[in-house]
């Protein structure tokens, strides 16, 4: 069988490069809109934290569960063992968490390193509020909302980095 000459078609509609730049551009708008997750995480996080600093009733599963259960620890220890100013050092660590979420949304322009970190901090608060669930007993609704929410976000960070990897990959190959 003859060989194609340069630059003609291929079976998919097109030249090698070409198909190279489209899956580069592909992967590019991908993990654009994929590292979006982290920032929502922390803005999710943050709202989460204001409702509970204002004493709103309502406390979603659309966040971190570390800040909310680091706040929920301290409160209760500064109550029970009359502990001053075990709250406002909650809300310091967790102000603290939700600016490295930010930090690693800027970083992750850069490479796939700042993702892994998410992705694995972010396993970390799943198990979290897995265990809190559990111990808390929470709500029915509450512990399905937060299982879908944080089964999402995993996913979202698992393709992320997988994405980020592809994309350093066709560089190399570019």
């Amino acid at each position: 069988m003859a060989e194609k000459p340069e630059g003609k078609k291929s079976d998919d509609g097109f030249s090698k490069p070409e198909n190279n730049y489209l899956k580069l551009y592909s992967l590019k708008k991908e993990l654009a809109n994929g590292r979006r997750v982290i920032i929502a995480v922390a803005g999710l996080t943050l709202l989460n934290m204001l409702l509970i600093f204002y004493k709103v009733k309502i406390i979603f599963p659309f966040s971190l569960t570390s800040p909310t259960f680091a706040i929920a620890l301290a409160s209760s220890f500064e109550f029970k063992y009359s502990i001053p100013n075990l709250v406002p050092i909650a809300y310091i660590l967790s102000i603290f968490l939700i600016t490295v979420y930010i930090f690693l949304y800027y970083l992750s322009k850069k490479g796939s390193l700042a993702i892994l970190i998410s992705l694995i901090l972010f396993s970390v608060d799943s198990v979290l509020f897995i265990v809190n669930a559990v111990m808390l007993k929470n709500t029915f609704i509450y512990a399905i909302f937060g299982l879908i929410f944080h089964a999402w976000i995993l996913q979202s960070l698992i393709r992320l980095y997988i994405d980020s990897i592809e994309l350093k990959k066709l560089t190399r190959n570019m």
